[in-house]
């Protein structure tokens, strides 16, 4: 397999500034369908690896990218943790995810003089292309509900949806929201108050018992403790984050279980959410049966639920992630049939662009 690093620009969009910085994983040989992640707050896309490559080992070509204010798309110390604009009814964080789509196939490749980066350049028209393979996407915890909120506008586009450790229903999230903007008023949307930081996690803690070799810190995490050092040892992972990106992450929790948002899903759409049944952010196994049947009632035909006994909340990360790997796997090979026959009643419509070997590393 191969695997390379680039960065994605939208030079059509002179709003929207941000540069993503992308990584991919190719099989060996011509790819079965696209699987493309989004990841979580306070992450980095080389978290994601090691099921990326073993997604690749298997057929699939696999895209992730840093999202803004995270990772490599953070353009400097100031800038990690910020996410400020995520455009109206999330634009922004769509065209993300359709720009770093639409970089397998774009052609505008250049390479920054200073760093030697490969630059790709998505222009509007190639935001428009038909794909001429099967598409999935699967988004973790925050990731999740960008990923549901692309899916409920632009649903249309994939053949399958995954959600691990989605976020539950927050009754108070509307409220949440409300302080948070206020407090950003106060403080300013881009301060990173060590206060707001430790009150937003440390709830989830209080379930578990610490052992005496973690420390107590980020139990909620996972089982393998060796997980949760690497994570708080990251730079990229284990920093404090601005109050906006708070605000935002609220709102998505909020605007995801709004049911007006779901008025473009195409009903047939299958999907699978994934959480372990000890994860407070999941809520555990009634919430994630409850957001299980918040998406039937948005009309979703095929929705699945699977539940890890005794794990919380990275299970692509834990012990169990050879198990959560395959089902994965499962999953995306269980509907390329009816993801091919999409494709074969619709291929008259569009001219297919997808380059196995476009952007080059």
């Amino acid at each position: 397999m191969k695997t390379s690093v680039y960065r994605v620009q939208f030079p059509d969009h002179k709003s929207y500034k941000t540069s993503l910085s992308v990584l991919r994983v190719s099989p060996d040989s011509a790819p079965k369908y696209v699987l493309q992640l989004v990841h979580g707050i306070s992450e980095k896309k080389e978290r994601y690896l090691p099921l990326m490559e073993y997604m690749a080992s298997h057929g699939a070509e696999v895209i992730l990218h840093d999202l803004p204010g995270h990772g490599a798309s953070a353009s400097s110390a100031a800038e990690l943790g910020v996410m400020n604009n995520p455009g109206y009814d999330y634009k922004y964080l769509r065209l993300g995810i359709d720009g770093v789509f639409a970089s397998l196939a774009c052609s505008d490749i250049t390479e920054d003089s200073e760093t030697g980066e490969t630059i790709v350049n998505v222009h509007e028209e190639n935001l428009e292309y038909f794909p001429d393979i099967p598409r999935f996407l699967l988004g973790h915890s925050m990731g999740s509900l960008i990923a549901g909120l692309y899916t409920a506008r632009q649903g249309d586009t994939l053949d399958g949806l995954i959600l691990s450790g989605l976020p539950f229903r927050h009754r108070s999230a509307s409220l949440g929201v409300f302080l948070m903007t206020l407090l950003e008023c106060i403080c300013g949307e881009e301060s990173k108050p060590k206060w707001v930081n430790h009150l937003a996690f440390s709830a989830y803690n209080r379930q578990f018992t610490p052992e005496p070799e973690s420390g107590g810190q980020f139990m909620w995490l996972s089982c393998d403790i060796g997980n949760r050092y690497e994570f708080l040892a990251d730079p990229l992972c284990n920093y404090d984050k601005a109050i906006c990106t708070y605000t935002n992450l609220l709102r998505m929790v909020r605007d995801f279980y709004r049911p007006a948002m779901w008025d473009k899903l195409p009903p047939d759409l299958p999907v699978l959410l994934m959480a372990g049944d000890e994860d407070p952010v999941a809520g555990g196994e009634k919430q994630i049966l409850s957001g299980r049947k918040f998406l039937v009632d948005m009309g979703l035909k095929n929705v699945s639920a699977l539940m890890y006994k005794g794990f919380r909340h990275e299970i692509l990360m834990d012990w169990c992630r050879e198990q959560a790997f395959a089902d994965v796997l499962r999953f995306c090979e269980d509907n390329l049939d009816a993801a091919l026959a999409r494709l074969e009643r619709i291929r008259g419509e569009y001219e297919p662009q997808f380059s196995p070997d476009s952007p080059e590393a």
